[in-house]
């Protein structure tokens, strides 16, 4: 499910509300939201099982477009057995975003949470919370095939709730 058009002007999609929908067996992102949209939220989603080469099976503004604030809340979503030589469960790349209360089970090949080097603009904020992982975080790893190396995320880290 891809929301936006990833174009480098002109989206302007906006207020967009995912929620509660089940996907197995992907080739590609479950759900991929692209830079220029905006005021975002992705809540109670499941990703059983899926692969692709890179990105996420949730991606966040992976193509390193200087673009305005995302404004994105990704809450209470699942990923599971999601496989690939270079790839997440969740993934940003752009900002400002609120990963929360997730589930991110085994990622064969990469990271249960993953920042890129592909943040342009100020738009850098990453807050991840109350997460669940069974696998490595990763941040700041690899550029996503667009050559930008130093868009790094500002990333706080808040432990699960107990």
């Amino acid at each position: 499910m891809y929301i936006g058009t990833g174009g480098l002007q002109g989206d302007d999609t906006h207020d967009v509300f995912i929620a509660h929908n089940a996907f197995a067996d992907v080739r590609a992102e479950a759900i991929d939201l692209k830079p220029h949209t905006h005021d975002l939220v992705v809540r109670g989603d499941v990703v059983e099982s899926g692969s692709h080469f890179f990105h996420a099976a949730i991606t966040v503004g992976a193509q390193a477009f200087e673009a305005p604030d995302m404004a994105v809340v990704v809450e209470r979503n699942v990923v599971r057995e999601f496989s690939g030589a270079d790839v997440a469960g969740i993934g940003v790349g752009h900002g400002d975003a609120v990963v929360r209360d997730n589930v991110a089970g085994l990622v064969e090949g990469g990271c249960s949470l993953r920042t890129w080097t592909t943040f342009a603009g100020d738009a850098r904020s990453v807050r991840f919370e109350g997460n669940t992982i069974a696998g490595r975080v990763c941040l700041d790893d690899g550029d996503q095939g667009t050559s930008l190396t130093d868009g790094l995320g500002a990333v706080e880290f808040v432990a699960p709730r107990r």
